[in-house]
């Protein structure tokens, strides 16, 4: 090789090396360069070593470690304890102090400075290793001017903010992992220890079981509880890096012990808890394998005392959202089985198949998931299940199978082989139909509400009728009356997009009341064939069964359409006449009849105008006056009071307000008390009832008081 291609070489090599011990070791001159204007130029992050930390006596080092598989800066602390950082507020305080400001540069300030700005004896001191070199930071007293505090850097004198200073300005704890125990995923046996009591759990191929106080199946969400608190159990003090006596801390004999174990370590994490902290809110000692005692908080302990039978899986479905692949449910003569095919789940039950109705199956599925058993009790020789259920899982988890048998009262179910039977409420039953109606679309109606045609809803006190009168939506049977525009329209939308809440049964029962329905509506849109409506008994508090041209499945439907048709659709509006039309008022009540004419803007009577205050009043209770409800159509009931009226008020009208020219209106009984006091009214030429805020005709029955 000729000499001048060998110093070449030397030459790269040369410079190589150099270029490596500056990654590694050093702080570039462009690095510093990019930083000059910050307060430490020569603190760069990626050549950082370690950090040095001394406030007032307290002492102690950090190291930075390798990224994690995140890119993101792992930290330890290495005196005085040599234990894991919390990464995450180590890299935060860093990456202040690097890159901090400075409030004021102090030009001109030497050593000799110090005292004046508490420097000779720093609140806080940082010595942070960069590469092969150290650079030092001191924070002394605050700025007398607020403007922040006094610091030393690498030899130079600043003002920065509080907050650079404060973030680093922690004891020790503050950077320390306070989380206690490293929980694997992959845990089999959870043991909770209470004095005598044991809570033992393993895992098996269906999941968690019960070992201990009972061999029953565990609830998987209470298992994972417990393991959660194990993984977010968090030191809120370290109390003794190396203990010598557990007794002090009430540690030797444990008020609590939680084991976590692996096939492969079944010693993973102990817990053990003792006496309480002194510390301002409730605490224990804790210690986990063979850790530092520490103080954790009380409210964090709190899902690890609970009683045994929180940790029995009382659901009649124990497979969460989205671990289901096919569920069969069967009574021994009729199978419904729904599987999914590629995302869509299909059901066959006899020789019916089809796609299942994706909302319709999840619900079914999520009902039966918050189905929980009120009770417990031990299987016996008078169980006799008549359905299975069996819940089909993803993974190589084995089925979940539980079969139940159906009583008067309640419903009983025992999953698998365990020792309990669950007592779920009755109504669970519905649930456990095999039909169909699980996995149908709940939309029942498609229809345009606008066109809403001919319309009869029959109730135990008779029928009404809505039809087409100029145009609108009338009452025109058992009377002729306009209707209730928003009223109708509401139900025109409801029926137009009738909708099941859910699906019940293929055919009704008994316990349905539709045998006898309490309404029946029929009903047509536009020139389609006409529907029948029919609504049964009450379930889930408003809701009712229902089914529609007596063909549909029995299904639920929503309350507030059960309410829209409890009351008549009469207008309530048919009262009042308004105050510019109202030519004169006459009330008789008992022996006592009041007359008063309009004369211009006051009512005048047999002894001249009356006072204006009491005009006012009597005006705007006519223009106000409106119905709360319809009571019912035709001759009025006994109890309406209306077969001997306790008064009678007569609204004689101006031609313009149209007719009718007189308005007589009967006053019945009250009902109610206090503001909801109601009572009844008749119209006289309207055949029906109405029901009338008390309040709003005591204007106008004042008049004869």
């Amino acid at each position: 090789m000729k000499r001048t291609n060998f110093a070449l070489l030397i030459l790269a090599i040369g410079l190589f090396g150099y270029v490596v011990l500056v990654d590694r070791f050093g702080v570039s001159s462009g690095e510093i360069e990019e930083r000059k204007d910050r307060l430490v130029p020569a603190l760069v992050r990626e050549r950082l070593v370690s950090i040095a930390i001394e406030r007032g006596e307290e002492r102690y080092s950090l190291a930075r470690g390798e990224r994690d598989a995140d890119g993101n800066l792992r930290f330890t602390v290495t005196t005085p304890v040599q234990v894991a950082a919390d990464s995450e507020r180590v890299d935060e305080a860093l990456g202040t102090i690097e890159w901090a400001d400075a409030v004021r540069t102090l030009d001109g300030a030497s050593a000799s400075d110090r005292p004046r700005y508490g420097l000779d004896h720093p609140r806080l001191r940082l010595r942070f290793a960069v590469g092969d070199r150290t650079v030092t930071v001191a924070f002394g007293k605050d700025d007398p001017t607020g403007a922040g505090v006094f610091v030393e850097a690498d030899g130079r004198f600043f003002v920065v903010t509080a907050e650079t200073r404060d973030a680093f300005d922690h004891p020790v704890e503050f950077f320390r992992v306070r989380r206690l125990a490293d929980v694997p995923s992959d845990v089999t046996e959870l043991r909770i220890v209470s004095g005598e009591s044991e809570i033992r759990a393993q895992r098996g191929s269906g999941g968690f079981r019960l070992r201990a106080p009972y061999d029953v199946t565990a609830s998987e969400g209470r298992v994972n509880v417990v393991l959660s608190t194990l993984r977010t159990l968090e030191a809120v003090r370290f109390v003794s890096e190396r203990p010598g006596d557990l007794a002090r801390y009430g540690l030797a004999t444990p008020r609590l012990t939680v084991e976590a174990g692996t096939v492969s370590d079944p010693d993973a994490v102990k817990l053990i808890l003792g006496g309480a902290c002194d510390t301002e809110s409730p605490s224990s000692y804790a210690r986990v394998g063979e850790g530092p005692i520490v103080c954790v908080d009380g409210s964090d302990l709190e899902p690890l005392f609970v009683g045994a039978g929180a940790y029995r899986e009382l659901r009649a479905s124990a497979t969460e959202p989205g671990g289901v692949t096919g569920i069969d449910l069967s009574d021994g003569r009729a199978t419904l089985s729904v599987t999914d095919h590629d995302g869509t789940f299909r059901f066959t039950m006899g020789e019916t198949s089809g796609d299942a109705d994706g909302e319709s199956f999840e619900e079914w599925v999520e009902g039966l998931r918050n189905s929980r058993a009120t009770a417990t009790r031990p299987v016996d020789a008078s169980f006799a299940p008549q359905t299975t259920l069996t819940v089909h899982r993803t993974g190589t988890r084995t089925d979940d199978v539980v079969r139940f048998e159906v009583r008067a009262g309640e419903v009983l179910g025992r999953r698998g082989d365990d020792a309990l039977l669950l007592v779920f409420p009755r109504t669970l039953a519905e649930r456990l139909e095999v039909t169909t109606a699980h996995v149908r679309s709940r939309a029942l109606l498609h229809e345009d509400p606008s066109s809403l045609g001919a319309t009869t809803i029959v109730r135990p006190e008779g029928s009404e009728t809505l039809g087409l009168v100029d145009g609108d939506m009338a009452v025109i049977a058992p009377v002729a009356v306009a209707a209730e525009t928003a009223r109708v329209a509401e139900l025109g939308a409801r029926l137009a997009g009738l909708e099941a809440v859910r699906f019940v049964s293929d055919r009704p029962l008994p316990a349905h009341g539709l045998d006898r329905p309490r309404y029946v509506v029929r009903f047509r849109f536009g020139t389609a064939g006409e529907h029948s409506l029919a609504i049964g008994a009450s379930v889930d508090g408003d809701d009712a069964y229902a089914r529609l041209d007596g063909t549909s499945p029995v299904f639920v439907v929503v309350g507030a359409t059960v309410e829209l048709l409890a009351t008549p659709f009469a207008s309530r509006q048919e009262l009042s006449t308004e105050s510019l039309y109202l030519d004169g008022i006459t009330v008789r009540r008992g022996a006592t009849t009041v007359a008063l004419r309009r004369d211009g803007s006051h009512l005048v009577g047999a002894g001249g105008p009356i006072d204006d205050a009491i005009t006012n009043r009597v005006m705007s209770a006519v223009a106000d006056l409106r119905a709360t409800s319809i009571a019912g159509y035709g001759s009025p009931a006994a109890a309406t009071g209306l077969a001997r009226p306790v008064a009678e008020i007569r609204i004689r009208r101006a031609s313009e307000a149209g007719a009718p020219a007189e308005m007589v209106f009967s006053v019945g009984s009250t009902i109610g008390e206090d503001d909801s006091r109601q009572t009844y009214l008749r119209r006289s030429d309207r055949n029906l009832v109405y029901l009338v805020s008390t309040d709003a005709l005591e204007p106008l029955l004042g008049l004869v008081d």
